[in-house]
């Protein structure tokens, strides 16, 4: 199962599908329309999540998610640990806010030449439909392996009609209290899957492994902030042998 992150479409590859039966689960009004104002919470989400699982019949699963979906996979494994099999935390940024000012000198560092177009759009009020696409791919190129593969794989995501929810983004960020992530011991099975060219530095992932009595992390070369995007079949086995190796435990 997949909880994506909030803000932007899916950007699934078929390469996940390798690994077992997806469930795939855009948090709601993540591309939508406008939200009610103040109607954004974490909480809903994982009612959500269950929701979702209950009506897809299972009894317990394994959940995973993506950036912002990594931390609502695990926050839904310490709300309901008996539903929960294990997690996959792909591409999240570990406990509280430290990885921030590396990740931003990275990605600026890697906009280069269009840092200055990127700052203008990021300010702008009423941005055209020309102009959101153009910041959407400069916000989001940073993310893969720097070449000149990145900006086609950026393009990849866009969605004429949908739009990223910053309202969303907004609401839940007030919401979150990212140190309660791991307030209560979690006594399953957790991948921490990271790229290694992810411009959110591993080491944020750092505390959060260490307070995981069963998380084991992954560092895939060559990949960014989305590894399956870059490394599909490689992530798919990494996940798939997680998966049936915590699977064959006993309890």
């Amino acid at each position: 199962m997949a909880a994506l992150g909030y803000g932007t479409t899916s950007n699934r590859s078929p390469g996940l599908s390798m690994m077992c039966s997806w469930c795939t689960a855009t948090t709601r009004e993540a591309a939508a329309g406008p939200p009610a104002m103040g109607h954004t919470r974490v909480a809903q989400f994982l009612a959500d999540l269950h929701c979702v699982r209950d009506a897809a019949g299972h009894a317990s699963w394994w959940v995973g998610g993506h950036s912002w979906g990594a931390e609502l996979a695990l926050r839904y494994a310490l709300a309901y640990p008996d539903q929960t099999r294990g997690v996959e935390y792909i591409g999240g940024t570990g406990i509280g806010h430290a990885f921030r000012p590396a990740y931003r000198a990275e990605m600026r560092r890697r906009l280069a030449g269009d840092l200055p177009r990127w700052e203008y759009l990021r300010d702008k009020h009423n941005r055209t439909a020309v102009e959101e696409r153009e910041f959407c791919l400069l916000q989001w190129r940073p993310d893969y392996l720097p070449g000149p593969g990145a900006l086609r794989k950026a393009a990849a995501m866009w969605d004429d009609q949908r739009r990223m929810n910053l309202r969303c983004n907004q609401e839940l960020a007030a919401d979150r209290s990212r140190d309660a992530t791991t307030g209560a011991p979690l006594d399953r099975p957790v991948l921490i899957l990271h790229g290694a060219e992810d411009p959110r530095p591993v080491w944020a992932t750092d505390s959060l492994l260490a307070a995981l009595p069963k998380g084991r992390r992954v560092v895939m070369p060559g990949a960014g902030h989305s590894p399956w995007v870059e490394r599909p079949a490689t992530v798919a086995n990494v996940i798939r042998g997680f998966v049936a190796a915590a699977d064959s435990l006993p309890g």
